[in-house]
């Protein structure tokens, strides 16, 4: 019996030491060597950074190979990760660094900002990678289930961001189970594309060595062109890939033109993070691959999937596709607000147990207290209170639909609309705000509106946000009022809030030749939006682009 993922590397680094272990561009890595390197980073922050048993180690780089040791040899250490994507502004990357006390930031020149130094110890791997890479081998640090793994930081209701805490045991679980139901086998390999500051990477990151299988590690970026990605699992024979369902729709169009036989090599293809609509499951079954398509949820609180429905076993009777039964060691339950299980067939609360629960939030006890409940009918373990509305169909898989709250999925992201006001209320002038999701020209868009003495140039709002949050998280609309429309108990309205007027958005420019002309259709039929509403002027992503759209952009234009 292993206790943790590294206890089970260390077995497979015996048995298939000399097998590809990593591949990243035209570079190879063993089994054997891996393991070393992870091992001489691990001795390396232990005897020249100081860190101890426990401590949390952060990590600020690009998706490579330096990424994944640093990783590895976090928990070698004995340490718990703490991934930090590098696009986010620097105001909220201290705030995850002073919010989650990290000892140590591995990171290379490129991304180091002096108030980062300011704040913790900063290893610059461009000085210190020869020292690191001819460093000692050492034993790890034994680490036992119920020690930290990593804290992966996630959108917060109230204006900061929140650090979930998972233990090796959850991780361990997750891959066991995963490798039980979707097997990689000795040969095969799993695709890196996953930002690491989101938890799906974690089943990419630990997912390939069960059986002697490989990690591809794709290039950073390289995820928001689905060209690279066919040609990734062509050129590399993937056989395992994670996808938001928004994205797989674009990587479908794109191996549709590629020709089919790229993605040949696929066994498995897991989707979550948004709900997968059912014409693009009719549409992939139309190409008559051999992958699987496998509809996977769970929330980072309980480390990355909970449960998982094969596609293989839907019946043209299911009006959705469900998200199936639990995986392995987790329990899923529907609640009513007393606690109680719901009968087959009524909407409730989805809770999950079972030993993915995280411990809680990283220094936060009141909301970990509110989020992960004990009840007295299950004998043992928490449940996350998972805000999403769910039921169980009587062929003993769950359907979701909605939230109970105010958090909604934006192409796979995880926001807190909370999080946004109470940003917008800092800025000068704003006296109130409330940010929705709102269907524009067929894509769903942020819309931020505001109540102030006089209207705010977008652009101004919309730069002061991007110095705040995740680009991801800045609304794409701004609308002016004088005041909210109420519900009749006083509250704000919601849906009573007036359509966004796109004309209103800036001055029109024309179009002026039969090229900006052609242009002009492509984008109208790209962003939803007719015509007259687009002005040469403005920005794709300023007329509610963004990273996937500008990719289906690029593949019409192509064409």
């Amino acid at each position: 019996g292993h206790t943790t993922v590294l206890d089970l590397l260390s077995d497979r680094v015996v048995e298939f030491s000399d097998a590809p272990a990593l591949i990243f561009g035209e570079s190879e890595m063993s089994y054997s060597d891996f393991w070393d390197s992870s091992l001489r980073y691990g001795n390396y922050l232990r005897t020249e950074c100081g860190v101890n048993k426990g401590d949390l180690v952060g990590i600020l780089l690009e998706r490579s190979e330096d990424m994944l040791l640093s990783l590895y040899g976090t928990l070698c250490a004995g340490c718990a990760y703490v991934p930090i994507d590098i696009n986010l502004p620097v105001s909220r990357i201290e705030k995850i660094i002073e919010d989650s006390g990290i000892k140590v930031l591995i990171s290379c020149e490129k991304y180091i900002q002096d108030s980062l130094s300011a704040l913790c110890r900063v290893i610059d791997l461009d000085e210190v990678s020869d020292a690191v890479n001819s460093y000692p081998v050492a034993s790890p640090v034994s680490v036992e289930g119920s020690d930290l793994a990593y804290v992966i930081y996630t959108s917060g209701s109230t204006g900061n961001p929140k650090g979930v805490m998972i233990e090796h045991g959850s991780v361990l679980n997750l891959v066991q189970s995963m490798d039980h139901r979707y097997p990689l086998q000795k040969g095969e390999r799993y695709l890196l594309k996953t930002m690491y500051a989101f938890d799906v990477s974690v089943a990419e990151v630990f997912g390939w060595f069960h059986r002697g299988g490989s990690l591809v590690i794709l290039g950073q970026d390289m995820e928001k062109n689905s060209v690279e990605l066919v040609r990734a699992v062509r050129d590399y024979e993937i056989s395992h890939i994670n996808f938001v369902p928004s994205m797989f729709g674009v990587f479908m169009d794109t191996f549709e033109s590629m020709g089919k036989e790229a993605v040949a090599s696929l066994q498995y293809i897991f989707l979550a993070g948004e709900v997968f609509p059912l014409e693009m499951l009719h549409k992939f079954k139309s190409y008559d691959l051999p992958a699987k398509i496998q509809n996977l949820y769970g929330p980072t609180e309980t480390t990355v999937y909970s449960c998982g429905y094969n596609t293989d076993n839907w019946s043209s009777l299911d009006v959705r596709i469900p998200i199936g039964r639990a995986l392995d060691n987790m329990g899923m339950y529907v609640l009513d607000g007393y606690h109680h299980l719901q009968p087959i067939g009524i909407w409730g609360e989805l809770c999950v147990g079972g030993l993915g629960v995280a411990r809680g939030y990283l220094n936060n006890s009141s909301l970990s207290s509110e989020k992960f409940i004990t009840v007295d009918w299950l004998d043992s373990g928490r449940l996350y209170k998972t805000g999403d509305i769910g039921r169980w169909l009587s062929n003993g898989t769950l359907e979701i639909m909605g939230r109970l709250d105010h958090q909604v999925k934006l192409r796979g992201f995880r926001i807190e609309l909370g999080e946004i006001e109470s940003k917008m209320l800092g800025y000068a002038g704003v006296s109130g705000s409330v940010v929705v999701l709102k269907e524009i020209g067929g894509d769903a868009q942020l819309v931020g509106y505001y109540t102030s003495e006089e209207a705010i140039p977008f652009t101004s709002l919309r730069e002061y946000l991007q110095n705040e949050l995740p680009e991801y998280m800045v609304p794409q609309y701004y609308v002016h009022l004088d005041s909210f429309p109420l519900t009749s108990s006083g509250k704000i309205s919601r849906n009573g809030l007036p359509d966004v007027d796109m004309s209103s958005h800036d001055p029109h420019v024309e179009v002026s030749n039969e090229i900006e002309e052609r242009l002009l259709d492509i984008w109208s039929e790209v962003l939803g939006i007719s015509g007259e509403n687009i002005s040469a002027a403005k920005s794709f992503f300023e007329l509610g682009g963004h990273s996937l759209k500008a990719m289906m952009l690029i593949n019409k234009i192509n064409k």
